[in-house]
């Protein structure tokens, strides 16, 4: 799978130099330049950083973990994560390690996912090491030591969540504690053991819990012996289709729970015979179509209930304006009058309030970049936002009575710092020293009633107070 998508990787980097005519292109080298000399922040492919350098031919991977994005099956990079440094002994709200005694380093790689399980932190990711314990890409954490899940996975597991009683991890792997298990298996706490036959290809990126069953969207097209298009149903025993699944270039950007049926949004025409744009509902027994009442094509990435409604978050597809709407059950409202364009994150209630990621927010002509908040009837800036330029903010959390942000930014208000910082309702501020955190941090988890932070840093610290 991997291989397959890094040969389409520099094919597609060939074409790119061939459509930007009006330059020479660059003579490959023997390894060709590193893939990081085209990487956006995030871990994107930065097609006009291709474009301007005319470049064709293969990319030097060296330094770098390639993986496949298992909602729209883009190749997204990130740099090899460097040794965690020592505890800095002036900081004392956060440390290296993730143990009470300071003593016991965490994981040697990136974070995809985190869960709690009986008790446990259970983390996944690319690594190869939790504390001084091997591990394979997935361990758990039970307040004082790592343990290893069995033999680990032999692939990513990206979306966690429990189920009768088991852990249930998906991705896109084809073994998992030395168990043939395609994409998807469960975790009783001693040994893992396959959902039916798994699922064909494309991984799992998202799963919730609708009507008593297990309910699992990727880039599938069976699930078991069943056929399937990106979303199925578990009971136990054995997989179903849901109708004839979703239709069209698809995927799945977020799954809630609304009333008595299950909402998917993401990016296809169809949900079974129904024209969806973006949106649709499933009752147990069929879809219906759950749009934003208008003929563009929508993609959907987040969703969330705020005031009793379901808000919704994505972009429409033809013109990239970004959708910020509310359903309360009969009708569609459009939160706010102005025009955005941006990617949206994440979606979290603060303080009543409706709190939006990676927003850029216009007050009076000055624009500030999320995130912003909307009390019911207007929207407001959080301060002077996050960063300088663009921040991108990967999740939101409330910890402590506090907002937490993680992401890519430089800037919290009038503050430095680097990818993490903490809103009281008044104003912004650190969680230790400035410059916490080298990388991206994209999860938030909360255990024993402690934050966890994960993400692609190789200085990975736990709040404790």
């Amino acid at each position: 799978m991997y291989r397959f998508a890094i040969s389409l990787f520099v094919i597609t980097l060939g074409l790119i130099a061939k459509v930007s005519a009006e330059q020479t292109p660059t003579v490959p080298t023997d390894k060709g330049p590193s893939v990081r000399q085209f990487m956006t922040s995030d871990g994107r492919i930065d097609i006009d950083a291709v474009r301007r350098s005319g470049y064709q031919g293969p990319l030097d991977l060296h330094g770098v973990n390639m993986r496949v994005d298992p909602r729209g099956g883009a190749p997204i990079v990130s740099t090899a994560p460097a040794q965690s440094s020592a505890s800095d002994p002036d900081d004392i709200y956060w440390d290296n390690s993730i143990s009470p005694t300071w003593s016991i380093p965490g994981i040697d790689g990136q974070v995809n996912a985190m869960a709690t399980y009986n008790g446990t932190l259970i983390v996944a990711g690319w690594f190869t090491r939790a504390g001084d314990v091997a591990v394979n890409n997935i361990a758990s954490w039970d307040g004082s030591s790592w343990s290893p899940l069995g033999s680990g996975v032999d692939g990513g597991v990206y979306a966690m969540t429990e189920y009768n009683g088991k852990l249930i991890a998906g991705g896109d792997f084809i073994t998992i504690g030395g168990v043939a298990a395609k994409r998807i298996a469960a975790w009783d706490g001693s040994s893992w053991s396959p959902l039916g036959l798994g699922l064909d290809t494309g991984g799992v990126g998202l799963m919730t819990v609708y009507g008593g069953k297990l309910i699992v969207a990727g880039g599938f097209s069976r699930a078991g012996s069943v056929s399937a298009n990106c979303i199925a149903s578990w009971d136990g025993i054995e997989w179903s289709a849901l109708g004839w699944g979703l239709i069209g270039p698809s995927y799945v950007g977020a799954l809630a729970v609304y009333g008595d049926k299950l909402i998917v949004g993401g990016s296809f025409n169809n949900a079974g015979y129904e024209v969806a744009r973006g949106m649709a509902a499933w009752d147990g027994v069929s879809w219906s179509s759950f749009g934003m009442g208008r003929i563009d094509t929508t993609a959907v990435r987040e969703m969330t209930v705020y005031d009793g409604k379901l808000v919704v978050a994505g972009t429409y597809v033809w013109n990239g304006e970004t959708i910020i709407e509310s359903w309360d059950g009969s009708s569609w409202s459009r939160l706010g009058e102005r025009r955005w364009y941006c990617t949206i994150w994440d979606l979290v209630v603060f303080d009543g309030k409706l709190i939006v990621g990676s927003f850029a927010m216009s007050v009076d002509n000055y624009y500030t970049w999320g995130p912003a908040s909307w009390d019911g009837s207007a929207w407001s800036p959080i301060a002077t936002g996050l960063g300088r330029y663009s921040p991108e903010i990967y999740n939101l959390a409330v910890y402590d009575g506090k907002l937490i942000a993680v992401g890519n930014f430089d800037r919290a208000g009038e503050l430095d710092v680097h990818n993490i910082a903490a809103w009281d309702g008044i104003a912004w501020s650190r969680m230790g020293p400035p410059f916490d955190f080298d990388g991206a941090v994209t999860k938030l988890e909360v255990y024993n009633g402690e934050l966890i932070a994960g993400g692609d840093v190789s200085t990975r610290r736990r709040h404790t107070g």
